[in-house]
């Protein structure tokens, strides 16, 4: 039984090293994605890896596949289809690290954390 178990993994494994990561996603990067709130001083941030899909992002596949539509250009990603309240609490989203070889930076101020992420597609400054 522990022969066939381990066969069987490996046969799974080798299956899944073979298959191609999808080519928007393919040597894409790392980043470090954070909000901090301006009226407290608060940051929350994340890390995100789109090569293989990972990081502590808790929308990782969502947020990675909005930045390879993008190229990695996060003021190139379309705004969410959603309503973005308005109450005033400024935050600054901002983003760091290497996508497809170069560096990337982002920095914006927002009235608060949910226009933050409406503005960017709704999955790279969900967390």
């Amino acid at each position: 039984m522990r022969g066939l178990r381990s066969a069987t993994v490996l046969a799974t494994a080798a299956a899944l090293s073979v298959t191609a990561a999808p080519a928007a996603l393919a040597d894409s990067g790392r980043l470090t994605l954070g909000i901090r709130w301006h009226n407290t001083g608060a940051t929350e941030t994340v890390t995100l890896s789109c090569d293989p899909v990972g990081g502590t992002h808790p929308d990782a596949a969502d947020a990675c596949a909005d930045l390879a539509a993008a190229n990695g250009d996060i003021t190139r990603i379309p705004p969410a289809n959603a309503v973005c309240v308005a109450v005033y609490e400024p935050v600054t989203a901002y983003a760091s690290g290497i996508w497809n070889g170069r560096s990337v930076y982002f920095s914006k101020v927002y009235t608060n954390d949910a226009c933050a992420n409406v503005a960017t597609g709704g999955n790279v400054f969900h967390f």
